[in-house]
């Protein structure tokens, strides 16, 4: 079975399928991405689920957040110039109120319980 360890996904990149995928990534990368600020949302975002029924607001922003996390891991195996990029989008995830996504908290109130 495979290991989805640092080495083993890193001596991947290295073979051509690999190589392939990372060109490919970083060719998409720094056309979407490279110079573009991280989108910005707040907590108005989040309510728009539950004033209007719009999720589209919030949700192309959460899910945008994300592609730029997976396009940056892989592109961090093969070049660490990408690290502070990484971290950066890191950073904005922690950052967020909540992970979970507004159409699937389930507290109608918009409250979270804790205990």
């Amino acid at each position: 079975m495979f290991e989805y360890t640092y080495e083993n996904l890193k001596r991947i990149t290295k073979t051509e399928n690999g190589a392939k995928l990372i060109a490919e990534v970083k060719s998409f990368y720094e056309t979407e991405y490279k110079d573009v600020p991280m989108p910005a949302t707040n907590y108005s975002y989040y309510k728009l689920i539950y004033q209007t029924g719009d999720r589209d607001s919030y949700q192309k922003i959460y899910y945008d957040r994300r592609k730029r996390l997976c396009y940056l891991q892989l592109l961090a195996l093969v070049d660490d110039t990408y690290l502070e990029e990484l971290e950066n989008v890191l950073n904005v995830l922690l950052e967020e109120y909540t992970w979970v996504l507004p159409a699937h908290n389930l507290q109608k109130d918009n409250t979270f319980d804790y205990t």
